[in-house]
């Protein structure tokens, strides 16, 4: 069995896995193929029944009236002959009927059941969720229809040929969920897409189907593995969807091969996960692993980090390192609502607990060396887990939801605007974050942190390391004058910045310039704007009509002549919504990379 495909057009070297289709296999479709030529070969051989009967009767007479036999023959080469000819030749010219179809496909493949040991030994079908299909020749061309899978692992995909025409459908490892796109390829540099391909039916056969062609990846196939990466990368996808409408920058690829691996196990780099396939520790059903990396992927496109990379399971790292890995664990766990991190391996699993703090079935005091603050990756996603989570049987002190999780690494993080804790970015700045956008929060987790032996307080040193107290007095914009961005249907409907009544507003004149998207990637849109005195009018009426139903919000940057200071104040997408019908929606406080604060559009 082949695995690996590139959609069209593709090498012709190049081959997909081939899988029993449903309604029939490659058996039924060459019986639809011979039966369809049956007819034919029979009406062409018309003249052979008669050739024996002629001979024999006419032999004799024609030998002995030779003069006479002339007229017999004529009669018996004419009639048979001209009639089977015209036939013949008819047959061949005319042309195979055009049909247009919608062709149903149901995609699915084997996944592993995994248990708190790791791999149980048993498989379960799971739809392949959001992977591309497409109907093409069976001989190679182009695609006559493509689309992608929904939520069943279903498609419908109509396309127009000839009746006889044998075709193929194929599902390949590619994902698309809006602007997010995923892949999975085989780890050589120009590899293509791994995938399952139908055997060749007619299209008067495919049209025929009583049921969807079934595509199945069985039981550990390369492209099993393939589907089973990009359906945990789907849920990864989902949770950042529900967060930010911010596009990445690099979409998300990863490379795999079964039965190889790769010198760092698995890791990620610029937009690429490297997965491990090594049989004594694959990763393409480890869906906590998969997203774990796919977590790095996060961190990259949209929050921040600082870790330099290197060894990290199992000991004390310094402590940016230790944020990068422990906020990735997080992530995965978070993406599948599961606390219990799950690496299977021959031959024991690596299993971490982050609800229970317990580390292959041991509880865990987790702690921080005084002298350097190296501690291990697991205090910080069991404390970022402890802070999201809740519920009736939650015995911790907090319970942020994930809103305020997902905020903290989306905004608050990435806008610190000071350092808090060792250098670079580690568990005090989450925290510190966090601790802004939720400021009754602070004690709780404060008193969550001491519990795992990590000091932080929100107004004392977090360590030595600290180089100086931080509190809530240093979150992002904190006592700094706040700035509106609103439309206004009193001034005429346009866009308008503004200083609510007060704290004293920023020196003017001002300099403005507006932006559309999320930090750190804003697009600009107008720059050196004047606004001699607040409130001033950085879009007209007509001019905001054309940003309504974006899903990235507008963004203005404002400084003052005299002081470096700046301040970036928000429209929200709710609140361009709200654009036609005059309303201003609703703001809520966020602090962006910005030393005064900013009324922002709440976002969803």
């Amino acid at each position: 069995m082949t695995c690996c495909v590139e959609p069209a057009p593709r090498p012709p070297s190049v081959r997909l896995s081939v899988t029993g289709a449903g309604s029939g296999g490659a058996g039924e479709a060459a019986g639809v193929s011979a039966g369809a030529s049956a007819p034919d070969a029979i009406l062409s051989n018309a003249s052979a029944p008669d050739a024996a009967p002629d001979a024999a009767p006419d032999a004799a007479p024609d030998a002995a009236l030779s003069d006479a036999g002339a007229p017999d023959a004529g009669p018996d080469a004419g009639p048979d002959a001209g009639p089977d000819a015209a036939l013949s030749d008819a047959d061949a010219d005319a042309p195979d009927p055009l049909l247009t179809l919608t062709l149903p496909l149901r995609v699915t493949y084997a996944d592993r059941l995994y248990s708190a040991r790791g791999y149980s030994g048993e498989h379960i079908t799971r739809p392949a969720a959001g992977v591309a299909v497409e109907v093409a020749p069976a001989g190679g061309g182009a695609p006559l229809a493509a689309g992608w899978t929904d939520e069943r692992g279903e498609a419908a995909l109509t396309l127009t040929a000839p009746a006889g025409a044998p075709l193929v459908a194929r599902a390949l490892s590619t994902l698309a969920l809006g602007e997010r796109v995923a892949d999975v390829r085989a780890r050589e540099e120009g590899a293509p897409l791994y995938g399952l391909e139908s055997a060749p039916r007619p299209a008067a056969a495919l049209a025929a189907l009583a049921a969807p062609l079934a595509l199945h990846a069985p039981d550990e196939s390369p492209p099993a593995g393939a589907l089973n990466i990009l359906s945990a990368t789907r849920l990864g996808l989902a949770l950042i969807a529900r967060h930010t409408p911010a596009p990445p920058a690099l979409p998300l690829s990863y490379r795999w091969s079964p039965g190889l691996p790769f010198a760092c196990g698995s890791c990620y780099a610029g937009g690429r996960v490297s997965l491990g396939g090594q049989v004594e520790d694959p990763d393409q059903y480890d869906d906590h692993i998969i997203l774990h990396e796919m977590g790095h992927y996060f961190v990259d496109m949209w929050s921040l980090d600082t870790s330099p990379g290197g060894p990290h399971r199992g000991r004390p790292v310094p402590p940016p390192l230790a944020y990068g890995e422990g906020a990735a664990y997080f992530w995965c766990a978070l993406a599948l609502g599961d606390p219990l991190v799950v690496d299977w391996m021959d031959p024991a699993p690596w299993v971490v607990d982050l609800e229970a703090g317990a580390l292959n079935g041991v509880i865990t005091s987790y702690g921080v060396d005084p002298a350097t603050g190296a501690h291990h990756e697991e205090l910080v996603s069991s404390a970022l887990w402890d802070a999201y989570d809740g519920g009736e049987s939650d015995d911790d002190p907090i319970a942020l939801g994930e809103r305020h999780a997902m905020g903290a690494l989306l905004t608050a993080l990435p806008g610190r605007a000071v350092e808090s804790g060792a250098p670079g970015v580690d568990l005090s700045d989450w925290l510190l974050a966090a601790a802004c956008l939720a400021p009754d929060a602070a004690p709780a987790l404060s008193a969550l942190a001491a519990a795992r032996g990590y000091a932080w307080s929100p107004s004392e040193p977090v360590s030595p390391l600290a180089g100086g107290a931080v509190g809530l007095s240093r979150c992002p914009g904190k006592g700094a004058p706040p700035l509106t961005l609103a439309p206004r249907a009193a001034r005429g409907g346009g866009l308008w910045l503004d200083a609510p009544a007060g704290p004293p507003p920023p020196p003017s004149p001002l300099r403005v310039s507006l932006w559309q998207g999320v930090p750190p990637r804003l697009t600009p849109l107008k720059r050196a704007l004047p606004c001699a005195a607040l409130p001033c009018e950085v879009l007209s009426a007509s001019a905001l009509k054309e940003y309504e139903g974006s899903p990235l919000p507008l963004v203005a940057r404002v400084a003052a002549p005299s002081a470096p200071p700046r301040a970036a104040s928000w429209l929200s997408p709710a609140a361009l919504a709200a654009v036609r019908g005059g309303g201003e929606g609703r703001r809520t406080r966020w602090g962006a990379a910005v030393v005064w604060a900013a009324e922002v559009g709440e976002r969803r």
